[in-house]
């Protein structure tokens, strides 16, 4: 039996916290009978403040042939010996790997929960290889709706250049080091199939799963606490012109569109109109977030936040909307959605090269240009950092044109 009992500081938000786990091997009676000894499930029971929950080994074993005291299996008949002592083998370890979690988690003072605890046991073998932990965090962010399936496709492609780059040479978390990082960053700048801006977001989806990791208490330093995080350079950002914007709205109203071809530009020109992302496109109902002319939504990219965005929208939008009531719109992979989208565009006379983020540039460069203040605009794309904002004064040319116009007025 391993057991720990956890204390937090006494100068955390919980005081006087304490947390008891404790691990055993234990033996169930199972529904098959053998012709002579019932069989029972061999399991690791997980005692979390006093209540229980088992974890099976997928061993079954003649419950008279299990020892209580020394947590054992005991030989089935005369010869059995080695078989026996190849199970006990096989459950100590097992039995190990949950004691380590039990320290592991005691030592983080991190609370856990039997459904995590139990995940954790699981995949325990990823909880030492680097990349393997990744890529099963990978796939539960998504499928807890974390992040987006887009996101996710995104994470994958990265942890396929951190795959290419290791080999067989795996990292493994009690030996990280910074120059492994360092070796990383080096190798993947030095190949021409990557540009700044590709080693800029491989290198955060790195910090990122490092984070989960220590959040999940797997014990090891973290050697992104001295990397020097590059920041993205900025790079040419089109938008329709108003022109072009004016032919997309012609389409939608008149042109001979396909149901599919329909709903991308209806999603396309309400993030025009609104500065939505697509993940927000996706989640908007309109018996919730829309109230009138008065959209208020908590956008998906910063739900964690909590942030609240509420403004007024423009007429054309609600008159976009229509009748239409409910979620609006299925998700769709955004590079199926830029195809549809481009296509559209280029059928009808347009020239820029769209993506769906452009609407939402359209939307925040128009503004500027319109006479809106830098400050509103923040709030209504729901931006944390100004500095983010501030790229849309960038992009508006126009203004910048008319105020230096202005001097010959003097």
């Amino acid at each position: 039996m391993t057991s720990f009992k956890g204390h937090l500081p006494p100068n955390t938000v919980m005081q006087n916290f304490t947390q008891q786990i404790s691990c055993q091997l234990r033996i169930r009676k199972s529904k098959a009978k053998h012709a002579d000894t019932p069989l029972g499930n061999v399991v690791i029971q997980v005692m979390i403040d006093g209540n229980a929950d088992r974890v099976p080994l997928n061993l079954n074993w003649p419950i008279d042939k299990f020892d209580k005291n020394t947590e054992s299996l005991l030989p089935r008949y005369d010869g059995d010996e080695q078989e026996a002592h190849r199970k006990n083998l096989y459950c100590k370890n097992e039995l190990g790997k949950a004691s380590k979690l039990c320290l592991q988690y005691y030592a983080s003072e991190k609370t856990v929960t039997h459904k995590e605890f139990k995940k954790a046991l699981l995949r325990y073998s990823s909880r030492e290889d680097v990349l393997s932990y990744m890529e099963e965090k990978k796939i539960s962010l998504v499928a807890d709706r974390l992040v987006t399936e887009d996101t996710g496709k995104k994470y994958i492609t990265c942890l396929k250049r951190l795959d290419e780059y290791m080999g067989t040479q795996r990292w493994r978390f009690n030996t990280l080091k910074y120059e492994d990082i360092q070796k990383f960053d080096s190798w993947i700048r030095r190949d021409p199939r990557w540009g700044h801006n590709t080693v800029c977001g491989t290198m955060r989806v790195l910090h990122k799963f490092f984070e989960c990791a220590i959040a999940d208490a797997i014990p090891f330093n973290n050697p992104m606490e001295k990397y020097s995080m590059p920041e993205f350079a900025e790079g040419v950002r089109e938008i329709p012109t108003p022109a072009e914007y004016k032919i997309l709205k012609e389409a939608y109203a008149n042109g001979n569109l396909t149901f599919f071809e329909k709903d991308v530009l209806l999603r396309y020109l309400l993030s025009c109109n609104s500065g939505l992302r697509k993940s927000d496109i996706e989640q908007l109902d309109t018996r919730i977030h829309l109230k009138g002319n008065v959209l208020r939504l908590s956008m998906f990219k910063t739900r964690r936040y909590g942030k609240v965005v509420e403004f007024m929208v423009p007429k054309y939008f609600t008159e976009l909307i229509g009748s239409r009531r409910g979620k609006l719109f299925k998700p769709m992979e955004s590079a199926i959605y830029n195809k549809i989208l481009r296509r559209i565009f280029y059928d009808a006379g347009g020239s820029t090269y769209l993506k769906f983020h452009s609407g939402r540039d359209f939307f925040g460069t128009n503004y500027i240009e319109l006479g809106g203040n830098i400050k509103d605009l923040q709030e209504i794309l729901g931006h944390g950092n100004i500095k983010y904002t501030l790229i849309y004064l960038k992009m508006s040319r126009r203004t910048k044109d008319n105020i230096i116009a202005l001097f010959d007025t003097l």
